[in-house]
């Protein structure tokens, strides 16, 4: 009995209408939480204009990749630039532990600061790399290609 309610009132043209109409309502509204916060957010931004102060918005990190995941991704078979978009991400990492991977370490070696330098310039060289690539195998190669010079090794004795 109630379903034939229902469906006699679903079917009167007005009504539907009247649906249609909430569920747009509903698709394009946002919860007051939400609009709370972000009037908040508006009002902070506001007294930092007006008394001259700096205003940062939180930013909201990508989850952290574990370097089992990054070592798994560096073993995969991919391109030249994910393969050095995977190191940098790994050399990140261990960087935010105080371990530098591209500076000589070992027992009876420690890092002289011209090493330390020389590392830094090669990671600040592979982040220019894989930026002017921006995304494109074939321009990262040819990057690479045309910046990077062969040098010969010294003879051994």
């Amino acid at each position: 009995m109630a379903d034939e309610i229902l469906e006699n009132q679903t079917q009167d043209p007005g009504i539907q209408m009247y649906l249609d109409e909430i569920a747009e309502l509903k698709k394009n509204t946002v919860s007051k939480e939400l609009y709370e916060e972000s009037q908040q957010r508006e009002k902070e931004l506001l007294r930092s204009i007006v008394e001259g102060k700096s205003f940062s918005t939180p930013v909201e990190d990508k989850p952290s990749r574990s370097e089992a995941e990054i070592i798994k991704d560096l073993n995969k078979d991919t391109s030249n630039l994910d393969h050095i978009k995977y190191v940098l991400e790994l050399h990140e990492k261990r960087k935010e532990q105080g371990i530098n991977d591209f500076a000589p370490i070992g027992r009876q070696i420690s890092a002289t600061d011209e090493d330390i330098r020389d590392a830094e310039a090669v990671e600040d060289f592979l982040k220019d790399l894989v930026e002017t690539a921006d995304g494109n195998t074939a321009v990262f190669n040819n990057e690479y290609q045309r910046r990077v010079k062969d040098i010969a090794l010294p003879k051994r004795k």
